[in-house]
């Protein structure tokens, strides 16, 4: 390990050395004219002078010479026809489709382009790159000498950093050597380099990525160094050296690619091998979609861990650290016009179950599971609708079931009307299934025949209010009554609720629902919003009205009012939301059984504040509150409190500072959990260790 360690430091230092060199993964083109021999040649100017002698234009005031999309201008320019040369002076500017040279002296071949500028700049304007030189020399059509020159990608006259050299060798679609480059921030130098060599290529190019710095209590200092490796234009992959003083070396890696419009995936995998821990821990996921045609698709996403602490330890976010469930899943859809039919794989692995040793408790299988829906469609010349639903599976839950079904699904519903009172739904849907068990003693099959039924009446009442010239609000209020019912069984078994089948019920629900929108007439249009929503429901169930008392259970109690649901969505103003969804209990002294609360206050500097509480009676109960800043000249902060009031304990919190200027950056993040505190400091310069979006180029 010692040995790793080594080889690890030394690779990190490597890599420091070369980032800051500056490796760029960007085009500098200097080939900015494009004069070719069977171009025209355009002149305009004040006063244009010809010589016939000498085949010569001397042309002056706002002089500018065009050709095949390129254009020169200047103070005064000469034209030798004879010897197809050109010379500028004053205020010249060479012009291309996304690149700008300024200079105050150019002389240049019109047609094998070579040249020689004085006190010139170029800009290329997709990257805002800047490159500056006392002269810049071109040799050929792809070698240029610049004599002491600049590189940034910095506005302004005192760029916030930049590289000088006082030679800089550039090939295009090569390499650009310096000797003896300076670093520099504003107009103070930094560090010096005996060389220096970064891409100029007109692609994206391989070179190392800004690097991550950390510290956490039980990582110790580390250092994420990220590589970018260009492959193709539709391939490319990321190696990042993952070093922690106290635990181990790891390697974090992603490739991706673009098979072709329709065709792209990514696989990421990640391995750390611990100074304390006897096998290596590693994190493996491919994603992948394929569409074949535009209704024949296919979507995976798998993923697999070595034990079910990894992210626990590794977790990216609070939010990753505390999964519940590893899934994966592989889904092949075909659409038809008024059907769909699905083809799935998926797996879940259980991350809470308490195993000391870390194996996984539980895992859910479905392979293969088919599902075929047909859509609502209308019998001609009736108020009637049919659909229906057919699925197979073959589901394994390990230790516990491994079962195959089939189930089939018909329902017939129709669409009737209360005059233009109401409109009303009824609906029956048959149920089959045949299940195949695979570890049962006493019979090796069961079938389930049964059936559902419901009705649902639906009304809305509506009133427009003018709340000005430009401003009309519209009150909905949307009453619905529903009866749903499953009858009895005289068994249910557990394996049931994994084919979706559902437990008996006999219940009735009002639901109010009452809806606020607006249509405001501005800036020359129209604008719509809903700046309040409101639900409340209440069921009844009538199996429960009429169960007997079991006289072995203490205090037992009819309960037929299930919680009352409120579910509220207000935008009260531009700047300001509010929602909630609550359950209500009416057995209970404490009331409230389960409730989700959330604010967001914002203003047009898009600083926020954003408040959300969660409860479930003796299960969760925390708040979490997020707060960010935006600062005055490019400064933004971030806090991020998560309070546990069951366990009263703070489960994270967490500081970032941001500094995000014109062409760089600094990000520094605190993170602070139940179980460890991290520190981490993120550097950017744009233009330097950037890398770019893959795309499919036809052969």
């Amino acid at each position: 390990m010692n040995y790793m360690k080594k080889i690890a430091i030394i690779l990190v230092i490597f890599a420091l050395v070369i980032m800051f060199h500056g490796r760029l993964l960007y085009a500098v083109d200097l080939s900015l004219l494009d004069f070719g021999k069977d171009a025209p040649i355009e002149l305009s100017a004040d006063s244009i002078d010809y010589s016939k002698e000498s085949m010569t234009y001397i042309i002056k005031g706002n002089a500018v010479i065009k050709s095949a999309g390129s254009a020169i201008s200047a103070d005064e320019i000469t034209v030798d026809l004879g010897n197809s040369r050109a010379s500028a002076k004053g205020n010249i500017r060479l012009l291309s489709a996304n690149e700008t040279l300024s200079a105050d002296e150019l002389e240049i071949d019109l047609y094998t382009k070579y040249g020689v500028i004085t006190r010139g700049e170029i800009f290329i304007q997709s990257e805002n790159f800047y490159i500056t030189g006392a002269s810049f020399e071109r040799f050929d059509e792809n070698r240029y000498k610049i004599h002491d020159g600049t590189f940034t990608t910095c506005d302004g006259e005192s760029p916030a950093w930049s590289f000088f050299a006082k030679e800089v060798d550039i090939e295009i679609d090569e390499y650009a050597r310096a000797k003896r480059p300076i670093f520099y921030i504003k107009d103070m130098p930094v560090f010096y380099l005996p060389s220096m060599v970064f891409p100029i290529k007109k692609t994206r190019q391989s070179g190392f990525l800004s690097p991550v710095l950390g510290y956490s209590s039980e990582d110790g200092a580390s250092v994420l160094m990220p590589y970018y490796l260009v492959i193709s234009d539709s391939m490319d992959a990321t190696a990042a050296l993952d070093y922690r003083h106290k635990k181990g070396i790891g390697l974090d890696s992603e490739y991706r690619y673009v098979l072709s419009e329709t065709s792209r995936g990514e696989v990421s995998w990640r391995l750390m091998e611990e100074q304390n821990h006897p096998d290596n821990r590693w994190r493996l996921r491919y994603t992948h979609q394929e569409y074949f045609t535009p209704t024949f698709f296919l979507k995976a996403d798998i993923t697999n861990l070595s034990d079910r602490f990894y992210l626990e330890d590794y977790g990216g976010s609070a939010g990753e650290s505390s999964q519940e469930k590893l899934e994966s899943s592989v889904i092949l859809t075909k659409n038809y016009p008024n059907a769909d039919v699905q083809m799935e794989y998926s797996r879940d692995k259980d991350l809470i179950y308490d195993d000391a040793a870390g194996d996984f408790s539980t895992s859910n299988q479905q392979f293969p599971k088919i599902t075929a829906n047909l859509y609502k469609t209308k019998i001609r010349g009736t108020p009637l609708n049919y659909s229906a639903t057919a699925s197979a599976n073959h589901y394994i839950q390990d230790a516990s079931y491994d079962f195959t079904y089939v189930k089939a699904e018909p329902k017939l519903s129709a669409d009737l009307t209360l005059g233009r009172y109401a409109e009303v739904t009824p609906e029956i849907t048959g149920i089959n299934a045949k299940f195949y068990l695979q570890d049962y003693e006493a019979r090796d099959y069961d079938n389930y025949d049964s059936y559902s039924a419901g009705i649902l009446v639906s009304s809305q009442l509506t009133r427009i209010f003018d709340a000005g010239s430009a401003l009309k609000l519209k009150h909905l209020i949307n009453p619905q009554l529903e009866y749903e019912y499953r009858p009895k069984q005289d068994l249910y078994e557990e394996y049931y609720a994994l084919a979706n089948i559902l437990p008996e019920r006999n219940a009735v629900t009002l639901r109010l629902i009452n809806r606020l929108s607006t249509r405001r007439d501005e800036d020359g249009g129209v604008h719509y919003g809903e700046p309040l929503r409101l639900e409340i429901s209440q069921s009844y169930n009538i199996y429960e009205a009429k169960r007997e008392l079991d006289e072995s259970i203490v205090d037992d109690r009819q309960e037929p009012f299930e919680p009352l649901f409120i579910d509220l969505d207000a935008k009260v103003t531009n700047y300001f939301t509010i929602s909630a969804d609550i359950y209500y209990s009416h057995y209970y002294t404490d009331m409230l059984r389960q409730y989700n609360a959330s604010m967001r206050l914002n203003d047009d500097r898009s600083d926020t504040l954003a408040l959300s509480y969660t409860y479930l009676k003796n299960m969760e109960q925390y708040l979490q509150s997020d707060i960010t800043l935006n600062l005055t000249r490019g400064f933004s902060f971030r806090n991020t409190i998560r309070y546990d009031y069951i366990e009263h304990n703070t489960l994270e919190t967490a500081y970032e500072l941001n500094l995000a200027m014109q062409c760089w950056g600094v990000n520094l993040k605190y993170t602070d959990d139940t179980e460890e505190e991290k520190v981490f400091l993120y550097f950017s310069m744009k233009g330097v260790g950037e890398t770019s979006k893959l795309s499919f180029r036809a052969n």
